[in-house]
């Protein structure tokens, strides 16, 4: 709720304002549930609520695949993508993963309300400078910016954005001879 361009909007107008624009994004992507963890902007701490938390999710969505920004990137070369927030995200995310989630030594307290282990079989890394799998979304890459148009609040020129992302996704697809592509690094999980 930080990342604002208009000050004036107060706090909780501005939080209630992002999630409708992430529902609206939701929507375009055929995406059913959207879940907010309500944690203050820029201000995310690692602790072990929320790896806790985090576990939580994993254990109660069963994913057989998490994506999540790279903990092992730590190049620092983008202000965007090493934001505060997006970096303890990547550590507490992997540490939710493994071992957490599919523990029962970790969180107990979780499977006394019946939120039992799930061990996911892979997570995906974006924002990674060690790429290992890409994914052609040439099909998709149109859909993708439809759905990112409705930040309105955090894009001011979404044509200069829209280029940028395909300019970048251009330059992954080059790689692997498709017109667009994003990339990852991808891990298998322990069992």
């Amino acid at each position: 709720e930080k990342g604002m361009h208009k000050i004036r909007e107060k706090r909780r107008e501005m939080i209630l304002m992002r999630e409708r624009e992430q529902r609206a994004a939701g929507i375009v992507l055929g995406i059913e549930k959207i879940l907010f963890l309500k944690r203050i902007d820029g201000c995310l701490v690692y602790t072990p609520s929320l790896c806790r938390l985090l576990t939580r999710v994993i254990r109660v969505a069963k994913p057989d695949i998490i994506l999540s920004p790279d903990p092992g990137n730590y190049s620092f070369d983008s202000f965007g993508r090493f934001h505060r927030d997006h970096r303890i995200t990547a550590e507490a995310v992997f540490d939710a993963i493994y071992p957490a989630a599919g523990s029962l030594a970790f969180f107990p307290e979780l499977a006394k309300k019946h939120i039992l282990p799930h061990m996911p079989k892979e997570a995906w890394f974006y924002n990674t400078d060690r790429p290992d799998i890409y994914v052609d979304i040439g099909v998709t890459i149109t859909l993708k910016l439809k759905a990112l148009s409705m930040h309105a609040s955090q894009i001011k020129d979404m044509e200069k954005v829209a280029a940028i992302i395909k300019n970048r996704a251009r330059e992954i697809g080059r790689k692997k001879r498709v017109h667009y592509a994003e990339a990852f690094r991808r891990l298998e999980i322990p069992a």
